[in-house]
């Protein structure tokens, strides 16, 4: 009678739950489980295989820890595979066999010790390849419903789900309609915190993020496509803003949107190979993505295609453990101006000691750069100079707004005229009694805005342009005095401002000596000059107002008349 009322106990719990017991085997107790195994790992392995120090880096004190991956990011332990490491590393041969041998406090009188290891072995070979490391005896689904060794096995609930199109109404049958428990008294939600299907993380990823590791196979090497360098991407990082999946991917705003698990709204099924849909970071500054598979390689605003060519390094594969640095994806320097990358990003990078500050990147020649703001680096807009308000200024790279942009101090900070970077530029720009101030475009030919071809594309020194004043063309179409600059010398000669035109008594001018004292007419020309214009002798005559009136104003010079290559009669 004891047995027929057992059957007739099950038979209500079996026909009771619906479409979800038809498709189930029938089969027998399980011989193992984590609570059956869980014993035994905690007297033979958890104590040097937990925690942050575990072994290997693989915890085997939960039974998530037993499924995760060791060092090598491969999964130790398989559902229904024998060759899984988690067995071979008890194999006779392995030193972790001596590790399994029982303590006599543990044996029974008379057992021996190798009886007992060589039952314990057998113990967690059927739970890996028997049981298919099942946590606990589901009884009405198959051992592997839990975790399997494909997601897409319809022994694994998630590979049942997906065979029946996500439809959650076989679920509900027995775990109720919040799956909280139901008739099953098992709730959904003890793994599926946030909902079944309410979360990304539900079937992408692991734990709090949806990127893999692991993929949609479970897979968790970096080798795998499906896992690359998700991780890599989105984790924060001391010289870029994390990536995003919109990044990449189109996002769907709930898991029924179409294209996501259907090609469709209807029931077909998408492909588990996810799209790239490049968002608005890759396609900065007009680049055109594009993924190559084969290759596993990725050009995108982010890998070259804006900085071609790529420079010293190259486009890190999908695939690669390694984290890409200067040079792998724009030259060094991006553009031009040295390793020294503050010189034109002030306010996104600080120099730093390459092999003292852990966040200190190498640009070359042992320098190197920690970056102030990583947000500001790889979003396309490279900013520039030392005050965001002001960076198409000419005072946010060179001097100050006071100074019109003429340093001090240089790009490097400096001050000091002595120095060819400082010298006599805010002399220039600053005017005097005999002259207006000269324009930046004087010597450095003309600059309409910041990012003007030929302002910072090229290596620094600044290069030095003439201007038709300079070279005394404003005043004749004829005369070119061949101006030079010798920046060894740090000297300025025959230029229309410093030459011996017409009789004047400087030729050459030192760029860091300071304007000297007592600099008079005779420093630039004749007093008075010995030619005219047109070439005949000027007259012997010491009034310049006399002839030239028109070049004063109450009797004193206008500076805007004077040095500007015009002869006012």
């Amino acid at each position: 009678m004891k047995r027929y009322a057992a059957v007739w106990l099950v038979l209500p719990l079996v026909t009771g739950c619906g479409e979800i017991r038809q498709p189930i085997r029938p089969r027998v107790k399980l011989d193992a489980t984590y609570a059956t195994v869980k014993p035994l790992l905690e007297k033979r392995c958890v104590r040097c295989h937990t925690g942050s120090e575990a072994a290997g880096s693989y915890d085997l004190s939960s039974y998530l820890g037993v499924l995760g991956p060791g060092t090598d990011q491969v999964r130790n332990a398989i559902a229904g595979d024998a060759s899984s490491l988690f067995l071979a590393k008890l194999h006779p041969s392995s030193p972790h066999w001596g590790y399994l041998l029982p303590t006599a406090s543990e044996l029974e009188p008379g057992e021996l010790p190798e009886r007992r290891r060589a039952e314990d072995l057998a113990l967690l070979r059927s739970w890996v390849v028997s049981s298919k490391l099942a946590y606990f005896d589901l009884l009405v689904h198959p051992p592997g419903w839990l975790y399997a060794a494909e997601r897409a096995s319809t022994d694994f609930h998630g590979g049942y789900l997906r065979s029946k199109h996500w439809d959650l109404g076989t679920c509900k049958g027995c775990h109720g309609d919040d799956l909280k428990g139901g008739s099953s008294k098992r709730s959904c939600l003890g793994c599926h915190e946030k909902g079944v299907l309410d979360s990304c993380s539900s079937c992408h990823g692991s734990g709090e993020s949806a990127a893999p590791p692991s993929d949609l196979s479970w897979k968790l090497s970096h080798a795998d496509p499906g896992v690359g360098a998700h991780r890599i991407h989105l984790a924060s990082r001391d010289w870029w803003a994390p990536v995003e999946c919109k990044d990449c991917h189109k996002v769907p705003t709930s898991v029924w949107d179409a294209g996501h698990l259907f090609d469709d709204e209807t029931t077909k099924a998408s492909d588990a190979r996810a799209e790239l849909v490049f968002g608005a970071r890759a396609r900065l500054l007009g680049v055109t993505p594009s993924y190559d598979r084969a290759k596993g390689v990725c050009v995108s605003y982010c890998h070259g295609s804006a900085f071609e060519p790529i420079g010293q390094g190259s486009r890190p594969a999908w695939t690669s453990t390694g984290s890409a640095q200067c040079g792998s994806c724009h030259l060094v320097p991006a553009v031009a101006g040295g390793p020294d990358c503050t010189t034109c990003h002030p306010r996104s990078v600080k120099l730093c000691t390459v092999g003292k500050d852990p966040a200190c990147l190498p640009t070359g020649k042992g320098t190197g750069v920690a970056f102030l703001k990583p947000e500001l680096h790889g979003d396309g807009k490279y900013p520039l100079g030392k005050l965001e308000e002001d960076e198409e200024a000419c005072w946010s790279c060179h001097g100050t707004k006071a100074s019109g942009g003429a340093p001090a101090p240089d790009l490097h900070g400096q001050t000091d005229t002595k120095l060819v970077t400082v010298g006599l530029h805010a002399a220039h720009l600053k005017g005097s009694s005999i002259r207006d101030p000269l324009p930046c475009t004087t010597c450095h030919g003309a600059v309409k805005a910041i990012r003007d071809k030929g302002h910072f594309d090229s290596d620094l020194p600044a290069e030095v342009t003439w201007s038709d004043l300079v070279t005394g063309k404003a005043r004749s179409a004829s005369l070119d005095l061949k101006p030079a600059w010798n920046r060894s010398a740090e000297t300025c000669t025959n230029t229309y401002c410093h030459s011996a035109l017409d009789g004047g008594k400087v030729k050459e001018w030192k760029w860091t000596e300071g304007v000297a004292d007592g600099i008079g007419c005779s420093s630039c020309h004749g007093e008075p000059p010995q030619k005219t214009l047109s070439g005949a002798p000027h007259p012997n005559a010491f009034n310049c107002q006399g002839c030239h009136s028109s070049a004063y104003d109450q009797g004193k010079l206008n500076p805007a008349k004077h040095i500007n290559g015009k002869v006012d009669l």
